[in-house]
C-alpha cells in the first residue's frame, strides 16, 4: 500500500543526479525512495527520533523506502537561502549551531562503531566515491587518513606531519551533509535538518570538513563560520588546520 501511494503521490523533491525522490503520500507523511535509500539512513534517524520505515533491499538495484513525517516549509536550496533577510539567516545559523552542539553531545551507544550508522562504511566528501572502511579502530581510521596525506604530500599538495589519534578525538555523532538543500525552514521559523544518509560516528571536526568540501555552499559556509566566530564557538567547532 505504501509503495502504491508513493507511485501515485505528488513529487516534492527530485534528486537531479540520481533517482532519489520524496513524494507526499498524506497530509502528514512523505516517502523518500530510490536505489540509494538504504536502511542505514533509517538507523541514523532512529537515533534522533522514532519513525517508521519500510526498507525493500533485495539487490543492487532494489528500491529502498523510508516513511517520514511531512514538514511544511521552504527548502533553503535552489537559491532560497539567498532570498532570506540577514536577520533570518542569523536565526537559521543559530539554530544550526545548536543542532550541531546537540549532536556532538549525543551519548553514543557502546556498540556503535566508528563510521556510518548501520554498516560502518564511510561515504562523503572527505572519503572516496566508492566508500571507505569499515574501520575496526580509531588507529585504523587515522592510518587511512595518513595514507591519503602521504599521497598528497608526494604530489606537492600538502605539508605537515602525520595525524595522531589525539587529533581525531573525541568521536561524536555528525550529520555529514549539512547544506542549504538539506535544510527546511517552517512557517514558525523552526529549522529542520534533513537527509541523514551520511550520518555517523566521526571526529567532531569532520562536520565542518564536510561542509568545507562542498564548493557550491561556500557562501553559506562562510556565513556560518562568521557566525561561529561572532558567538565564540569557533575554537570548539572549527579546526582550520585539520
Amino acid at each position: 500500500m505504501l509503495i502504491a501511494a508513493f507511485e501515485k503521490g505528488p513529487v516534492i523533491y527530485q534528486e537531479w543526479l540520481g533517482d532519489t525522490k520524496v513524494v507526499r503520500v498524506s497530509q502528514n507523511a512523505v516517502i523518500k525512495a530510490g536505489v540509494q535509500v538504504l536502511q542505514i539512513e533509517a538507523a541514523a534517524m532512529r537515533l534522533i527520533q522514532e519513525f517508521k520505515y519500510d526498507d525493500h533491499i533485495e539487490g543492487l538495484n532494489a528500491m529502498g523506502y523510508i516513511v517520514m513525517e511531512y514538514v511544511p516549509g521552504t527548502c533553503l536550496g535552489d537559491g532560497a537561502w539567498r532570498e532570506l533577510s540577514p536577520i533570518t539567516k542569523a536565526a537559521v545559523y543559530d539554530q544550526l549551531i545548536s543542532y550541531i552542539q546537540q549532536l556532538q553531545a549525543f551519548s553514543l551507544p557502546p556498540d556503535l562503531r566508528l563510521g556510518r550508522i548501520g554498516d560502518g562504511l564511510s561515504i562523503g566528501s572527505v572519503f572516496s566515491h566508492c566508500g571507505s572502511g569499515p574501520f575496526d579502530s580509531l588507529a585504523a581510521f587515522v592510518r587511512y587518513f595518513n595514507l591519503k596525506l602521504e599521497l598528497t604530500r608526494r604530489c606537492g599538495r600538502a605539508q605537515g606531519s602525520d595525524f595522531t589519534e589525539e587529533e581525531f578525538s573525541p568521536l561524536t555523532f555528525i550529520h555529514g551533509d549539512i547544506a542549504e538543500k538539506n535544510l527546511i525552514l517552517d512557517p514558525s521559523g523552526t529549522l529542520w535538518l534533513m537527509d541523514w544518509a551520511l550520518a555517523g560516528v566521526y571526529p567532531a571536526f569532520f562536520e565542518w570538513a564536510a561542509m568545507q568540501r562542498q564548493e557550491w555552499t561556500k557562501g553559506f559556509v562562510d556565513g556560518l563560520k562568521a557566525r561561529l566566530v561572532e558567538k565564540g564557538f569557533c575554537d570548539n567547532m572549527v579546526d582550520e588546520e585539520k
